[in-house]
């Protein structure tokens, strides 16, 4: 029995082993194959170290060159594809602002006054964050396209690795691709009505194999941020696990939503106006989850 068990335990880890191997070799032949998203993803991390690099109360001319000189270069290449992009911009004006640094010796910065919040409005915001609830059953109306641009305008200033933003949205309201997305997402059951789906991706490119589980981290800040920015809409939703899908439910959730091979499902949330809301769980006392040292 215990030769038994020391068996299905190497099985397991081999299994699992041969599984990370597997992903390892695509991730790595997709960071070769992305071009142009992944240079401008690199530019904005590079520049969000420059910006670092000028915060630091300590700045001192001549370091971070390396990074400068690739941003520069960075900025010369991907001009004319990316000139019309606001995160473009920022690059552009973060490396013309570390150039004068290294000239002046002193960094020109922007001062960012700090918002100080009445104790009234700390209440009405707990009370919105306390407000969120997983709901499994929804109304039949569509959610305007207007409503989901500014959810994800907000979901998508979520903090996120070094700047290279790449949390990407796939949402449909077509009845048809989610009756056929439904049975390939274990987490969807008990729902008496889906009337959108939401697909939170990662694009893996843009991250380094030392740093790839990044992505899940990232991913999963810009999805909380997308649950509460729904709220402003009276919209509910709620997060469904995808990690226990085969490769055959993977595949044929991206073919339908037209998912590159590159973008990693994190989760996916089913959300829509409510029907009628469960009564929220009663979470542990707040001792329970934090301790001061």
């Amino acid at each position: 029995m215990k030769i038994r068990s020391v068996l299905s335990m190497f099985r397991s880890a081999l299994k699992e082993t041969l599984k990370d191997y597997k992903y390892n070799c695509h991730h790595l032949k997709i960071r070769r194959e992305c071009g142009s998203e992944k240079d401008f993803a690199t530019l904005r991390m590079y520049c969000h170290m420059l910006d670092k690099a000028m915060n630091n109360p300590s700045f001192e001319k001549g370091h971070s060159m390396r990074v400068y000189e690739s941003s520069k270069t960075l900025c010369f290449n991907l001009m004319s594809k990316y000139q019309g992009d606001p995160a473009f911009r920022w690059a552009l004006e973060i490396v013309e602002r570390f150039k004068e640094a290294q000239e002046k010796g002193v960094p020109k910065l922007v001062d960012v006054n700090a918002r100080v919040y009445s104790l009234d409005e700390r209440s009405f915001i707990s009370d919105f964050i306390n407000s969120r609830i997983s709901c499994r059953n929804f109304k039949s109306n569509q959610i305007e396209e207007n409503a989901l641009k500014e959810i994800v305008s907000l979901a998508v200033d979520a903090p996120n690795g070094c700047c290279r933003q790449t949390v990407r949205f796939h949402i449909t309201q077509d009845a048809e691709i989610i009756h056929k997305i439904m049975p390939h997402v274990a987490g969807m059951t008990n729902f008496t009505n889906v009337p959108c789906v939401v697909f939170v991706c990662a694009e893996s490119s843009f991250y380094d194999l030392i740093d790839k589980k990044l992505q899940y981290v990232d991913a999963s800040l810009a999805a909380e941020n997308f649950i509460l920015a729904s709220r402003l809409y009276g919209i509910y939703g709620t997060m469904c696990n995808f990690f226990h899908a085969s490769e055959k439910d993977v595949a044929d959730c991206k073919s339908l939503l037209h998912i590159k091979s590159s973008e990693n499902v994190v989760m996916v949330i089913a959300m829509g106006y409510p029907q009628k809301l469960p009564e929220k769980p009663v979470r542990r006392d707040v001792e329970s989850f934090y301790e001061i040292v």
